[in-house]
Order: C-alpha cells, then sequence, then structure tokens
C-alpha cells in the first residue's frame, strides 16, 4: 500500500510547479476564447445572401427550366404561326451576360 501513496506526495517546490503550470493552462484557454469573441464576424444575413448566389450560380436545374420555358415560348410561336411564312430574324444570338466557369474533368 506504501507504493500507491508515493504518487500522491509532493514536495513543496512540486506543488508549486504543478499551481504555475495550471495557472499558465488556464491563462492560455481563456486568452484563446477571448480571441475568438473578440473577432470580427461576418453578419449572418450577409452569409446567407452570399450562399443563395452562390447555389443559384450552380443550379444546373435552373437553367434547364430557362431553357424548355423559351422552348415551349417558342413552340407556341409557331404553332400560331404556321401559315405564314418566315422572316429571317437579323439580330445576333443573346450572349450571356458572363461566362460561366468549367471545372477540369477528373483524371482516373
Amino acid at each position: 500500500m506504501s507504493g500507491l501513496k508515493d504518487f500522491f506526495v509532493m514536495t513543496r517546490r512540486e506543488r508549486q510547479g504543478t499551481i504555475v503550470v495550471l495557472v499558465v493552462i488556464a491563462l492560455l484557454l481563456i486568452a484563446t476564447v477571448a480571441v475568438r469573441s473578440c473577432r470580427d464576424t461576418v453578419p449572418v444575413e450577409a452569409q446567407s445572401i452570399q450562399v443563395a448566389e452562390f447555389e443559384a450560380e450552380i443550379d444546373s436545374t435552373s437553367v434547364s427550366d430557362e431553357n424548355q420555358s423559351r422552348r415551349a415560348h417558342r413552340d407556341k410561336k409557331k404553332s400560331k404561326s404556321k401559315g405564314k411564312k418566315k422572316k429571317k430574324s437579323s439580330r445576333r444570338p443573346a450572349q450571356p451576360s458572363r461566362p460561366r466557369p468549367v471545372d477540369p474533368v477528373p483524371q482516373f
């Protein structure tokens, strides 16, 4: 039983050293919490707006929905004017406002 007791017996210097180490650890934890709470954070509204814009940009279904609605509109025009001759349009096709980024294809 005396072997186990030796683990819990400390000299005065050992106790002081242990207290100093514990105080240093506590100060580091408090400093970490203080730094994290004082950091400038982006408001949640700004983040949610940016996320919504990003999701709208990468959403491939919205592009296909636009194409389908254009196609349906074009089909309506064709069905109404079957008897008329088609005029050649002199205007150029509409160009997108900004080019979509192309991701590289993974190589296996």
